[in-house]
């Protein structure tokens, strides 16, 4: 195995990464020292080792200056080649896409990705061309990302005068066993998390998502696939809303029909367990309409959705919305338990639940701020306002991925019926002390990009323990609290 450095002042073996790949072997190893990149790099030889210096930023910047592109979907880091990992890179300016992952057993660790006119992120087959979007060619398997940042994403949808469509924040189409862990995605225009269209048995653990003009968690035509322990919420930045003054839904489950998915198999046997929404404009939805092209053929089929604990907020339309298949393949074998939703906070007339037809799906002991349909409710239910702050504010200070979120304050009250049980994502706990906020900068200037070294390792630690517990986050207050003032700090 051969180690490369990779200098662009010309101290390394080489002054480009684009040329340490060409001389690079299997198994070798190329290692970047601070420098900006101006390059698009294509790994194309197996089990190759790309990744910052230890204590080195590297970035690689594609030069898109915000305007109008006709680049397609090209990534400016592409990843052809299976075993590889890439680790501790900003990419960053992205003209297409950020990264693109298209080969086998692929790890990326610790990067960033901001500002591209397509997604940040797509994992899956590899296309025809520069110009499409996906392909429908056979599963890319054995995928991990973790602590990794992802922002300010799918920005052609802004940058375009009449723009047709928006591709997906963060892809993974036609994946199987794959893995999407301890990361953090805001401020996107598509998805900010696209699951779907084939993939299998992949899990989507402890991340953050929030602040999108579309959907936060997307599952589309995906099989056996976990969504379990991440943090969904919006700051209500108004940027956001759809042509309707609307915000996006949380987590939606929407089969999509049309020539593009005709040939991916519906969804089945996934779960959603133990996450936290807040303050998005329908908290979940299964989307079904008897549209056909552009339109949505959803079954919840052996699906479970348990120990969430969904929170309506001034952005928020809607609570639970299971909408009817119109195709006659009903809902079957699912169930609808040990949930918390509380729409106390959310504007007056915010209808709780819809679920019209009542077949399908089992509801069993959830906790409702109101009663929710007869179709929803079941024997052991709790109704009341339990939690300690429901209509607390979350904030964002300047155009940046900073937010102010306490989970503290969606936990049940301590001395609350809701505390006795393991209903819900949260455990109650006593509060010692105020949250911890970022200082103010003053002035106000664009920081530095964050220290992936040090947030991967803050990730590792915080972001894994609040992944699961028993079913739903575990108590990390504090070291959620550290995460969320470094990003706050030095994201942009």
């Amino acid at each position: 195995m051969t180690i490369f450095i990779v200098d662009e002042s010309g101290q390394g073996d080489y002054k480009t990464i684009g040329a340490a790949l060409q001389a690079a072997k299997l198994g070798d190893t190329i290692r970047v020292l601070n420098g900006v990149y101006r390059e698009r790099v294509n790994i194309g030889v197996p089990k190759i080792v790309l990744e910052a210096a230890d204590g080195h930023t590297p970035e690689i910047d594609g030069g898109w200056n915000g305007k109008t592109v006709e680049s397609g979907f090209a990534a400016q880091v592409q990843v052809q080649a299976p075993g590889v990992l890439v680790r501790g890179l900003t990419i960053r300016n992205c003209p297409g896409r950020g990264l693109g992952v298209t080969a086998d057993n692929v790890t990326v660790r610790g990067c960033r990705i901001d500002n591209t006119y397509q997604g940040a992120l797509y994992v899956g087959p590899g296309t025809k061309d520069d110009k499409s979007e996906e392909s429908d060619g056979p599963a890319v398997r054995g995928i991990l990302v973790e602590g990794c940042i992802m922002s300010r994403m799918s920005q052609s949808w802004v940058t375009e005068t009449r723009p047709k469509g928006v591709n997906g924040g963060i892809n993974f189409h036609t994946v199987e066993d794959g893995e999407f862990r301890n990361n953090f995605a805001s401020d996107g225009w598509g998805e900010i998390f696209n699951l779907g269209r084939g993939s299998k048995r992949v899990r989507v653990v402890g991340n953050i998502f929030h602040s999108g003009n579309h959907v936060l968690g997307y599952l589309n035509r995906c099989q056996e696939c976990e969504f379990i322990g991440n943090i969904l919420f919006h700051v209500p930045d108004a940027a956001y809303r759809n042509k309707d003054g609307e915000w996006s839904a949380g987590i939606v489950i929407g089969d999509e029909r049309g020539r593009a998915v005709k040939n991916f198999p519906f969804s089945r046997g996934n779960i959603i367990r133990g996450n936290v929404v807040v303050n998005t404009g329908v908290l979940l939805h299964v989307r079904n309409n008897t549209k056909d092209e552009g339109g949505y053929d959803t079954q919840l089929l052996d699906t479970e959705i348990a120990y969430n604990t969904l929170v309506g907020g001034p952005s928020t339309r809607g609570g639970i919305i299971i909408q009817p298949n119109m195709r006659g393949r009903k809902h079957a074998g699912s169930v609808f338990r040990d949930n918390v939703i509380d729409c106390s906070a959310a504007p007056n007339g915010t209808d709780i639940g819809t679920f019209s037809d009542g077949v399908g799906v089992k509801f069993e002991r959830n906790a409702w701020s109101t009663r929710p349909p007869q179709t929803m409710q079941s024997k052991d239910d709790l109704y009341g306002v339990f939690l300690t702050n429901p209509a607390a504010a979350i904030t964002r200070a300047r155009e940046s991925v900073e937010s102010r979120i306490d989970l503290n304050d969606y936990r049940p009250r301590p001395n609350s019926v809701l505390a006795a049980t393991n209903i819900g994502a949260l455990a109650a706990t006593e509060l010692t002390e105020p949250p911890v906020e970022p200082p103010p900068i003053d002035p106000p200037v664009e920081p530095p990009l964050p220290d992936t070294a040090a947030l991967v390792g803050l990730t590792d630690s915080a972001l894994a323990s609040l992944a699961l517990a028993k079913h739903g986050i575990a108590d990390a207050e504090e070291k959620l609290r550290q995460l969320m003032s470094l990003l706050g700090e030095e994201a942009v």
